[in-house]
């Protein structure tokens, strides 16, 4: 990899001396660590941005594109026509899996996944050829965690987190009864959790969730949770639930995620969260329901600080 020699050393240095220390059923064991990804220290990514350098720089037939995140390589092809995309994707493979040879590495070629993306109404599939195993295209694969269908409409995505945030806040309800149970602090860091499974790669799937039966569904489960935060029952409004648990609506948080992902490379988050508020403040304003909590908390702003 015509790496310096300093760099080698300083890098086999690492990993002389480091001991694994766990406990067993037998008792205290140890494990000399000699290889492998070093946990815990900013080299295990340094190391795997290293491996991993040559196949991002692959020189790679039009319309190709790779795109790698830890272990998981993607490859991205587009083309007008079915041949066209098969033939330039099995192309871009071979040079891939010819690069990783190279390295070491060897490829789990059974679990490749692959989606062919169209706007046509007829389902169409394509089969790539991947080492000794052909793989057809599916309606649907999970990447990093988001479920992407061939329409991008992520409606999978959006059936599975709701199911399972649906799930997590059924066992966090109990935990949180309306009458007595933890103090307010801890219910909302319980109802957190849903959030962060609700919201799990939002800035993908943002603009899909705005006209989605399984948003509002999703929106349904974090009201739940919020509604435990403050001891409440369901027959509260959605507008008063929200202002008196401090918690925007799932929506505003859904537009606030992908604001942030634009702007990724700025330090907005305060900058970002004070435009949320805003129009958190302008939809109660507009709004007729909770007229009521309006008129005893006319300003947002003080009431969540």
């Amino acid at each position: 990899m015509e790496v310096a020699a300093y760099l080698r050393w300083m890098v086999s240095d690492y990993f002389r001396g480091r001991v694994l220390e766990f406990t067993t059923d037998d008792g205290a064991e140890t494990y000399e660590v000699t290889a492998g990804v070093p946990q815990g220290s900013v080299l295990g990514p340094i190391l795997w941005n290293v491996m991993y350098d040559r196949i991002l720089r692959l020189e790679l037939p039009k319309y190709a594109k790779i795109v790698g995140f830890a272990d998981d390589i993607a490859i991205t092809m587009v083309a007008k026509h079915l041949d066209l995309v098969e033939f330039y994707s099995n192309e871009t493979i071979r040079l891939g899996r010819a690069a990783l040879t190279e390295l070491g590495l060897q490829t789990a070629d059974q679990k490749t996944e692959v989606l062919l993306v169209t706007s046509r109404k007829v389902r169409e599939t394509i089969t790539l050829s991947i080492g000794d195993h052909y793989i057809s295209s599916a309606p649907c694969i999970r990447y990093l965690g988001v479920h992407i269908d061939a329409r991008l409409r992520f409606e999978e995505h959006l059936r599975i987190v709701s199911h399972e945030a649906n799930r997590v806040a059924d066992a966090l309800l109990g935990l949180m009864p309306n009458i007595g149970g933890p103090r307010s602090s801890r219910r909302r860091l319980y109802a957190s959790v849903v959030d962060s499974i609700l919201l799990y790669g939002a800035p993908a799937w943002s603009e899909s969730a705005k006209k989605q039966t399984y948003a509002r569904q999703a929106a349904s489960i974090h009201r739940r949770a919020c509604l435990r935060v403050i001891y409440g029952f369901c027959s509260i409004s959605h507008e008063v639930t929200y202002v008196l648990v401090s918690i925007q609506q799932l929506t505003l948080l859904i537009d606030e995620r992908l604001r942030l992902y634009l702007r990724r490379l700025e330090n907005v988050e305060s900058e970002e969260r004070a435009k949320t508020i805003e129009e958190w403040q302008a939809q109660r304003t507009r709004s007729r329901k909770g007229r009521w909590t309006h008129r005893l908390i006319p300003n947002i702003f003080p009431w969540i600080d």
